[in-house]
C-alpha cells in the first residue's frame, strides 16, 4: 500500500511537471521563467508576435531532463509578405515509460501601427504506455498592443477543443486546460523587463518575470524566475545569419535543467 501511494504521488508530480507545463518555448523563454508572450521570438507562446519575424527561418532546440534523453524541437517561420508571417512547430520526448509528441501551426499580422494579431492551433499526445494516454487539441489567439516605442502590453488566451484522458480502467474524461496570459515588457537599448501572469482553470495564479540584458549587438544574457519555484539564467549570441542560445534552469522537482538552441535566418 504505502509503494503504492509513494508511486502515485511521484505519478502526478510528473505529470503536474510534464503533461501541464511542457511548452514548445526556447532558451530565451527558459532563461526569463517561462515568460512567453511578451516578446518577439520565433518560439513565442503568443502567435501575434510571429508577425515581427521579417526572414525565413529554422529553428533547433534540445532540453536534457533526468532521463539522459532530450527533447527535441523544431520550429520554422515562413513571412507571406511584409509583417504576415505562418509558423510551423513540432516537438518529440520519448523514453520507454514516457512519451510526448507535439506539434502546432500559427499565424501572425500586424494591424495599422499599434495591433498585431495571432492564431495557432496546436496537438499533443501524451502517453504512460499500458496505463495513461492524453490526447489535446487548443486554439491560442494573441495580441500585442504597442503602448509606446519602450512599452507592449500583450494577451493570449488558450482554449482547450478536445482534451481526453483514457486510463486503464478505460475510463474517459474531460479536463478543462483553459488559459490566459497577460504579459507586460519594457526595453531600452541596453536592457529589456518582462513580467507575465499566468492562469489556467484548474491550477494556482503563476507570476513570471525577467530581464534581458544587451552588452552589444552579437551578446545578450538573460535571468528570471517565476512563482512555480522555477528560476534559469542564459545567454544568446549572434553571428550573421546564425542565433546560438543557452539556458540552465532549476526546477524544484526534477533539478537543474540545461537547453541549447540554434537558429538560422535564411
Amino acid at each position: 500500500m504505502k509503494k503504492l501511494v509513494t508511486f502515485s504521488l511521484f505519478l502526478h508530480s510528473f505529470l503536474c511537471v510534464f503533461a501541464s507545463n511542457f511548452l514548445l518555448i526556447g532558451t530565451r523563454e527558459n532563461s526569463l521563467g517561462m515568460s512567453s508572450i511578451s516578446y518577439q521570438s520565433i518560439t513565442t507562446q503568443n502567435p501575434a508576435f510571429y508577425a515581427f519575424q521579417e526572414n525565413k527561418a529554422i529553428y533547433l532546440y534540445s532540453q536534457y531532463h533526468f532521463s539522459g534523453i532530450p527533447v527535441l524541437n523544431l520550429t520554422l517561420a515562413y513571412p507571406l509578405k511584409q509583417e504576415k508571417v505562418i509558423q510551423f512547430s513540432c516537438s518529440s520526448f520519448s523514453t520507454d515509460f514516457y512519451k510526448d509528441q507535439q506539434f502546432s501551426l500559427g499565424y501572425g499580422q500586424k494591424i495599422g501601427e499599434k495591433l498585431i494579431l495571432g492564431i495557432s492551433l496546436q496537438n499533443q499526445l501524451i502517453q504512460i504506455p499500458s496505463y495513461y494516454s492524453h490526447h489535446v487539441w487548443k486554439l491560442s489567439i494573441g495580441s500585442t498592443y504597442l503602448l509606446t516605442d519602450k512599452i507592449n502590453v500583450s494577451f493570449m488566451t488558450k482554449i482547450s477543443l478536445l482534451n481526453d484522458v483514457y486510463q486503464t480502467e478505460n475510463e474517459q474524461r474531460n479536463l478543462s486546460e483553459n488559459q490566459l496570459n497577460i504579459g507586460f515588457s519594457y526595453h531600452q537599448q541596453k536592457w529589456q523587463f518582462v513580467s507575465e501572469i499566468q492562469q489556467i482553470v484548474t491550477q494556482s495564479m503563476i507570476l513570471k518575470a525577467g530581464i534581458n540584458y544587451f552588452l552589444n549587438e552579437n551578446f545578450s544574457c538573460q535571468i528570471g524566475c517565476n512563482s512555480q519555484q522555477r528560476w534559469g539564467v542564459g545567454t544568446e549570441i549572434s553571428l550573421n545569419s546564425y542565433k546560438i542560445g543557452t539556458t540552465i534552469n532549476y526546477q524544484n522537482l526534477i533539478g537543474f535543467v540545461p537547453h541549447l538552441s540554434l537558429q538560422y535566418d535564411f
